[in-house]
């Protein structure tokens, strides 16, 4: 049996279903719901690898790469990273960036009040006197409201990864997942870094 149809109304606003009974949408169906989740990518990533953090532009960070393909028309999307690790200074800043089909990357998470300074991100390295062996963990979180539907069309690939700057004159480097002085033994501790993309119906 099939029915299509439009739209589906009832007259006390509500739809019953009857106990027992299971929808079906099949291998390509789907129930779109106002604010719902649609799609859901991640990456955990583990390696103890080192990346730039200069001063005159945003470095992305590679290994940090979500990618997502979008199923709705005028969706947005809810990004969030937890980065651990270690600069050899307090002094930078972690950005969010995006591209499309592998395409360029651009900057879209920083503070928009100051534009993209070399001091400007979503989040800054802890205050710590010992650039050596304590690590420390830090949160990007960012709202991608509605990327546009010509650029970011249903069925096109939007990667999603973090970056980072130094926030003055001085060329730094962030270790991921390690000290800034050992790769990892006794007091010198390895983490986790982690981060999820999620689809949201409009």
């Amino acid at each position: 049996m099939e029915i299509i149809v439009d739209t589906i109304q009832s007259d006390n606003g509500t739809l019953q279903i009857a106990d027992g009974t299971q929808l079906d949408f099949g291998n390509d169906g789907s129930l779109i719901l106002p604010g719902s989740v649609v799609n859901f990518a991640y990456v955990e990533y583990d390696g103890r690898t080192g990346t730039s953090c200069p001063n005159n532009t945003y470095t992305t960070i590679p290994q940090m790469e979500i990618e997502i393909q979008r199923k709705v028309a005028g969706s947005s999307f809810h990004v969030v990273f937890m980065i651990n690790g270690e600069c050899t200074s307090h002094d930078h800043v972690v950005s969010i960036h995006r591209r499309v089909n592998g395409g360029g990357w651009s900057v879209i998470g920083y503070n928009t009040d100051v534009g993209t300074q070399r001091w400007s991100g979503v989040n800054h390295g802890w205050y710590d006197r010992d650039n050596n062996s304590t690590p420390y963990n830090m949160s990007a979180v960012w709202y991608d409201s509605t990327p546009s539907n010509s650029t970011f069309p249903v069925g096109s690939t939007i990667s999603y990864t973090v970056g980072t700057r130094s926030a003055n004159s001085g060329n730094r480097t962030f270790w991921i997942n390690r000290t800034d002085s050992r790769i990892g033994q006794n007091a010198y501790e390895n983490m986790v870094s982690t981060g999820y993309v999620m689809e949201i119906a409009p």
